[in-house]
Order: C-alpha cells, then sequence, then structure tokens
C-alpha cells in the first residue's frame, strides 16, 4: 500500500497530464491540493497501524461505551490462544481437569448431552477443539456450531486396528490355521493366501497408523476438550497413548498398567514409517526418549 500511494504521488508528477482539480497559485502556499492530502492521510495512517499495532484502539476508545469498550478487549482476550481455566473447571462436568503436561488442555465428561452454553464457555475461554473418544451422533455437528473443531478418534478400535499388530505374528498364526485346514483335507494355497493376507494386513496398517497419526496432531495444537462418556476409562486410555506419542509429552512419566497395553504401543511403534514420525514431529531426541520410557514402564510391569 505504501509503495503504490508512493508511486501513485511520483507519476503523478511525472506526466504531462498533470490535472488536479484544485487550481494552486504561487501566492497560495498554504492551500493544499484534496488528492495529496488523502494521500497523506493513508501513508500516516498504514504508518501507524505499521509501527502501533493498537493505534486504532486508542483512536476509537473514546468513541465506545464502557459495555461496548469490555467486549472489544475481551474479543482481543481470546485471541491470545490461552484457555480461562478457572471457567473451564467450575463447568457441572464429571471427572473434568487439567491435562498434565499440557499447557491449555483439559479432559472430562463429554460435551455432547450437555447445554449449549457450556460449549459456549469452553469456546469462549480458548478451546479450539473438542476431542470425541466415542463417536456420539450430532456430536459434530453441536461442536462446530459452538465455533471449534470436532476431531473423532475411537480409542476402543485402536487395539484391535492392524497397527496395533505385529505383521509377523499375525501371519505366523493365519499360517497354522491354514496348515491344519490342509492336513484336515481342505484343498488351499498356503502361499497364496498369506501373501494376499499380508496386503491386506499392510493396508489396514496403514489406515489405522494415519488415524493414530492426525490424533496425535490434533493434541500437539493443545487447546484441546477431549473426553468420553464419563471422562475416565476411554480418556485414561487416550491420553496415555498421547503421552507415549506426542513429542509434547516426551518429559512426562508413561504409566500404563497393562502388559497389554504396552505390547500394543510397541507394535505401533514398529509400524511406523519415518514419514509418519516426521509428520507427527518426532526428533532423534523423542524417539530415545520414547524407547526410554516405554523400556522403563516395562521393567515396571514386570517386577509387579
Amino acid at each position: 500500500m505504501f509503495v503504490y500511494l508512493y508511486n501513485m504521488q511520483i507519476n503523478y508528477f511525472k506526466g504531462n497530464n498533470f490535472k488536479s482539480t484544485t487550481v494552486v497559485s504561487p501566492v497560495e502556499e498554504e492551500i493544499d491540493d484534496p488528492f495529496f492530502a488523502v494521500c497523506r492521510n493513508n501513508l500516516r495512517e498504514h504508518y501507524y497501524e505499521q509501527t502501533m499495532p493498537y493505534y486504532r484502539i486508542y483512536e476509537d476508545e473514546r468513541k465506545m461505551t464502557d459495555y461496548q469498550f469490555g467486549n472489544f478487549i475481551k474479543s482481543i482476550a481470546k485471541t491470545s490462544g490461552q484457555t480461562n481455566e478457572n471457567e473451564i473447571l467450575s463447568l457441572p462436568l464429571k471427572n473434568i481437569r487439567k491435562i498434565d503436561g499440557m499447557e491449555n488442555s483439559y479432559c472430562g465428561q463429554t460435551l455432547c448431552f450437555t447445554k449449549n452454553k457450556y460449549l459456549e464457555t469452553i469456546k469462549n475461554a480458548g478451546v479450539d477443539t473438542v476431542v470425541d473418544l466415542v463417536g456420539y451422533l450430532d456430536y459434530d455437528t453441536k461442536v462446530k456450531n459452538a465455533g471449534m473443531n470436532y476431531h473423532f478418534f475411537r480409542i476402543k478400535d485402536m487395539y484391535n486396528s492392524s497397527a496395533c499388530k505385529s505383521l509377523k505374528e499375525h501371519l505366523n498364526r493365519n499360517k497354522r490355521l491354514l496348515t491344519e485346514a490342509k492336513n484336515e483335507g481342505i484343498d488351499i494355497d498356503i502361499e497364496e493366501h498369506l501373501k494376499h493376507d499380508k496386503e491386506l494386513f499392510l493396508s489396514k496398517t496403514r489406515d489405522g497408523v494415519k488415524e493414530f497419526v492426525d490424533f496425535i496432531n490434533v493434541m500437539k495444537q493443545d487447546n484441546i476438550f477431549i473426553g468420553c462418556e464419563y471422562g475416565t476409562r476411554d480418556t485414561d486410555e487416550a491420553l496415555m497413548w498421547n503421552d507415549a506419542f506426542n513429542p509434547k509429552c516426551q518429559d512426562k512419566p508413561l504409566k500404563v498398567d497393562k502388559m497389554h497395553l504396552l505390547s500394543s504401543m510397541f507394535n505401533l511403534y514398529y509400524n511406523l514409517l519415518p514419514e509418519d514420525k516426521a509428520k507427527m514431529g518426532w526428533t532423534k531426541e523423542t524417539e530415545y526418549k520414547f524407547i526410554d520410557k516405554m523400556t522403563n514402564c516395562q521393567l515396571r510391569l514386570w517386577s509387579e
């Protein structure tokens, strides 16, 4: 804008077709041309807004009522990305609490069956995204109507997902079953079946990994509210997966109380490709800390 107006004024004098609507005689030095007055005012406004971002606040404040100015200040505060902890924790929801290791994120009972004003409170307090761990009907519409993003991640599906299973164990188990069937007289091409089974397993694994990586990237954004029916079992398990794989939680101790859950986490780790880790923002340090946390957790479970 600045360059455009500056060039406009230069070109204004360069051409032979100077046509100002105001005639200025040499004697009338104090008389200004309206065109240049507008240009200077625009340039001045541009300069003030670049050097003093809140210039217009000071200019417009005296034109507002106390009520209008209060709302204006609130609107500025909402853009800071910081949640209002007291407003969220005071909501009448079961097991609502701040997520350890995350600066502005909360978990608890789902908002699906609550009043719309509670979603408005969540939104006004700074939450950007609601994560649904169950898949409630029309929950996405309710969240979007409140002005927030909605993300669905069904944690219960993780344990049955190929992404959390070992390809080697899967093929060995199926090979035993196919061999037993062939020994009983069933005509089966074991190698052909295993080849097709491997392709199907790998395809489903990629789908599951992508879904999980998307979940971690949502959680990395912070300003999250995540919950299940009562904010307990499913919520706790989803946060355990987040603690293990989210780079923002790499310094947080991993609390896994079941060996089968830890095995599922290891399987998911082995199914991650380098590009999956890159999408989650992993570094070499993240990987070292992940292995260290998982190993310590494994040793603790073995000793119990």
